[in-house]
């Protein structure tokens, strides 16, 4: 059994102060709601909803690596479960369409915050517009 908190979009489990205008006057921070449940020890799994659209995909890794920081911070052990390419869109989608064991298999497979965010680096920035199959000469 998993206990889940659901957040109405990725930006909304932390808070930054911000000014009249906008502009980010402090540090940002855990909603009260989320960091009482960020407690020392406790592991905490990121699964946020994937999409397609690069700029979408950019600013999710970037909720992920700022809450997670917040939740590490606070003492929690962080991992991500990142949800594969496909027509379900969240978790919940995921396990109705998938079942239960296809979600343990992927909940398995979750990193921890810090290899995670190693694992971006890796990946291309945008998508190859050519494929060659050529020597190199």
């Amino acid at each position: 059994m998993y206990a889940a908190i659901a957040i109405p979009g990725v930006n909304a489990g932390y808070r930054t102060p911000q000014d009249e205008y906008g502009i980010a006057i402090g540090k940002p921070s855990l909603i009260p709601d989320l960091k009482h449940f960020a407690t020392q020890g406790r592991q905490v799994n990121i699964c946020f909803d994937q999409d397609n659209k690069p700029e979408t995909v950019q600013r999710v890794r970037t909720a992920i690596s700022r809450m997670g920081r917040l939740l590490v911070n606070e003492g929690c052990s962080l991992r991500v479960i990142d949800l594969p390419l496909g027509p379900e869109k969240g978790v919940d989608d995921f396990i109705v369409a998938k079942g239960q064991p296809a979600f343990e298999a992927l909940y398995n497979t979750a990193v921890a915050q810090e290899l995670w965010e190693i694992k971006l680096f890796t990946l291309l920035t945008y998508p190859p517009a050519i494929a060659q199959n050529h020597r190199f000469r």
